[in-house]
């Protein structure tokens, strides 16, 4: 062999590229952070990357501050659906998946 060596990946870097193939295959593309989006590798706070990505509406941002009682409230009075809030967090959390994969 002459130049570069290739090296041969383990099982368990083979399974894990597979894995990783699924999970990014099942997020929805329009909820896909921009790779213009993810921050520095040596920055160490993302809280606010769901809110500099733009992927989030600022009602949904509203949604996912929300502690439990905020959230019972604006549903109960109907001003948030169910529906609203479970997309709004589902969003915010396939931002955080891909934050940390």
């Amino acid at each position: 062999m002459t130049g570069s060596m290739l090296t041969e990946q383990t099982p368990w870097e083979i399974e894990a590229d597979k894995c990783r193939k699924i999970l990014s295959s099942s997020i929805r593309t329009d909820w896909k952070l921009p790779q213009d989006k993810f921050p520095p590798t040596d920055r160490s706070n993302v809280l606010d990357v769901p809110k500099e990505s733009g992927l989030l509406s600022q009602k949904e941002l509203d949604i996912t501050d929300s502690d439990a009682t905020g959230l019972v409230k604006m549903m109960g009075t109907g001003e948030w659906s169910a529906e609203e809030v479970t997309v709004a967090f589902l969003k915010r959390a396939t931002i955080g998946q891909q934050l940390v994969s």
